[in-house]
């Protein structure tokens, strides 16, 4: 509220040119629970109506070491950014 950022109470369609995938930390594990769900889908939606999209470190429901575990995950993503090092789980990364 300081900083008068805006909170959305949902996600809007995603329209833009590039969605920078950037919500989880790679220490995140399990299954995608809401609202991260809800984004991951959508941002898998556009990613098939060809927006690009470029995953930090590691793409949000993919496990750090294992990859992408789950249909309900992040699919490849068009670039990866890696922090410190290349994880593990995105050895078979071909963007």
């Amino acid at each position: 509220r300081q900083h008068k950022i805006e909170v959305l109470g949902e996600l809007p369609e995603l329209k833009s040119g590039v969605v920078v995938d950037a919500m989880l930390g790679f220490s995140s594990t399990g299954a995608l629970r809401e609202p991260f769900a809800t984004f991951v889908s959508k941002v898998n939606e556009a990613q098939t109506r060809g927006v690009p999209v470029v995953a930090i470190d590691v793409p949000s429901g993919w496990d750090v070491e294992g990859g992408r575990i789950s249909e309900d995950s992040l699919k490849e993503p068009t670039t990866l950014v890696s922090l410190t090092a290349p994880k593990l789980g995105v050895r078979d990364f071909k963007g």
